[in-house]
């Protein structure tokens, strides 16, 4: 999916002063649209707001510093550039204390107006990422609350708060659902850099072109659609923490720049050969079997090894059903708080119900779950009539299959090395005989899987 241009409104009752500004901005690929005075323009930015006004300062009805004064109060983010016959250094000090960026002096030359339009719009491009990192920053100061009190999940997150602090990158792994972007963002919290940016890129949701250009950014020019120079996201994250969701989803290329990064901690900007280093604690998430994928040569070795260095292993929610109370009450009062009513109780038959059911999307199908039960509920308690027809289904007792139940590929291996290693005591070369593989592949899935040996094995 292509970036849109950005837009541009040419205000000015010269017909060929209009043409001379939407024929030189188009061809430079920007969207142009034309107003032939001051209340048409006003007019049109009320109906579509826009990046760039160029304004005449004399115009019919509504003058450019008037036309100024009225976009800014819509669209504060716009910048104006006002285009004036009449330079003074007065014209010039009123149209700069009432907000625009620069002037314009009639006749400018083709050279003059691209540069400056430039200009304006990489500080429209500046103010708006520094706007959005700030509001990220108010958001993700502190470590988000995780609701649990299973051992395993216990275990996670102990380990996730001695990673917080050492520059080392940490891998999560766990089914869709289990929540990793919010452990990620508890890593975040715990560690020296919570105060800097979290910038999360979810390396499924772009096609290769646009992903490396999204995760390294790219210089005006670097490619048809790059209208002007974009700050990676690696870039945007400086000092703080970059989350790369679904890290199993990369396509070979960008897997050999992300290994570049992670060894020399700097990027090169796409159409760019400078070398910019970056100070960014990388975390990664995946639901998908990179052991298996490494095998079948979909994913780089060497890379798995620069992202595994702390593997952290989130079990599912038909494995901590003891938490389903806990997160069950969280979850309603944060969506009755939203609904603006008081939390409902859920009633013993319905906790019964909620423990009962397998969950194959983990605690956010949880979630949604609740979300209905809370809209559709009445009084004052969430009764089983309450739940989706599927939630009130029974299953299967959580971590005991029946024996024609489908488990997910990743659960069953995790099961099957951890009772071999449990009955060779831990023996990895028995245990790896036993298996069918060999023994550095059988590591490998162990430090993949964060499987860890019991003390009490010992």
């Amino acid at each position: 999916m292509k970036p849109d241009p950005p837009v541009i409104l040419a205000a000015d009752d010269d017909p060929l002063s209009r043409a001379f500004l939407a024929e030189t901005l188009d061809r430079k690929g920007y969207r142009v649209i034309c107003a032939e005075d001051g209340q048409q323009a006003l007019d049109l930015v009320q109906r579509t707001p826009v990046d760039l006004l160029i304004a005449d300062l004399k115009m019919p009805i509504l003058g450019g510093i008037e036309l100024l004064t009225a976009t800014k109060r819509l669209h504060p983010d716009t910048e104006v550039i006002i285009a004036t016959a009449y330079a003074s250094v007065e014209n010039a000090v009123e149209a700069v204390k009432s907000g625009a960026f620069d002037y314009l002096t009639k006749p400018f030359s083709r050279e003059r107006l691209e540069i400056l339009v430039d200009r304006a719009l990489e500080r429209r491009l500046l103010r708006s990422e520094a706007k959005r990192l700030q509001d990220e920053l108010l958001a993700q100061r502190a470590a988000p609350e995780i609701v649990g009190r299973h051992p395993k999940m216990q275990e996670a997150l102990d380990l996730a708060r001695l990673a917080a602090d050492p520059d080392v990158t940490v891998l999560i792994r766990g089914e869709s659902g289990t929540g990793k972007e919010l452990v990620a963002r508890f890593i975040h919290g715990c560690s020296r850099r919570r105060d800097r940016p979290f910038v999360k890129t979810s390396c499924a949701a772009l096609p290769e072109g646009l992903l490396e250009a999204e995760l390294f950014g790219h210089e005006r020019g670097a490619f048809t659609t790059a209208y002007q120079k974009r700050i990676g996201r690696f870039e945007k994250a400086n000092r703080g923490t970059m989350f790369l969701d679904e890290i199993g989803d990369l396509t070979p290329s960008t897997q050999i720049r992300l290994l570049g990064v992670l060894q020399d901690r700097r990027i090169e900007r796409l159409g760019s050969n400078e070398s910019i280093p970056i100070d960014v604690k990388v975390v990664a998430a995946t639901n998908r079997d990179l052991e298996r994928l490494i095998e079948v040569g979909q994913f780089r070795e060497d890379l798995y090894y620069r992202l595994n260095v702390v593997p952290i292993h989130l079990p599912p929610l038909r494995e901590r059903i003891e938490d389903i109370p806990l997160l069950a009450e969280h979850f309603v009062r944060q969506i009755a708080g939203r609904c603006g009513r008081e939390a409902p109780r859920l009633t013993p038959e319905c906790l019964d119900l909620l423990g009962s059911y397998s969950w194959p999307g983990n605690i956010r199908e949880l979630e949604n779950v609740l979300e209905r039960a809370v809209i559709v509920s009445s009084g004052d308690r969430i009764r089983p009539e309450d739940l989706p027809p599927l939630a009130r289904r029974p299953s299967p007792a959580a971590g005991r299959p029946a024996a024609d139940e489908v488990v997910p590929l990743v659960e069953a291996e995790k099961k099957m090395i951890q009772r071999a290693l449990d009955r060779t005591r831990w023996n990895r070369t028995a245990a790896a005989r036993l298996l069918g593989v060999d023994r550095t592949t059988l590591a490998r899935k162990i430090l993949g899987y964060g499987i860890t040996r019991n003390r009490t094995d010992a």
